[in-house]
């Protein structure tokens, strides 16, 4: 659940970052569709954030949820802003981290149902 919720809001921030005009980078493949389609790109910004923001509500608690997201969004936000216009993260990096939040999460969740 978490894992899903973390891609999902970054995907959202991706969206939003496809926007920007104040960044200068190569606009490619998605980003280029993402960046020419605005009112597009903000509609599936906005469900991958309610997405996030609905799977963290129904696993953590209604309060504690719209925390959790709000903070992973803007942990995510900041390091999209941080690593992107270096063009250093590849696409096998998010792949990687995103198999190592799955398996994260996947290792915790077999251990705490066996630790009962």
């Amino acid at each position: 659940m978490y894992s899903l919720a973390i891609l999902t809001s970054f995907f959202s921030i991706w969206c939003l970052y496809a926007l920007s005009e104040k960044v200068d980078f190569t606009k490619k493949n998605i980003t280029l569709i993402l960046s020419q389609n605005i009112r597009v790109a903000k509609v599936v910004a906005l469900v991958f954030f309610l997405i996030s923001t609905i799977v963290l509500c129904i696993s953590l608690g209604t309060v504690t949820g719209l925390f959790c997201s709000l903070l992973i969004w803007t942990l995510l936000a900041s390091a999209i802003l941080l690593f992107a216009p270096f063009q250093k993260v590849k696409h096998v990096h998010v792949i990687f981290l995103g198999l190592l939040i799955i398996s994260t999460e996947l290792l915790f969740t077999i251990y705490l149902n066996y630790a009962r």
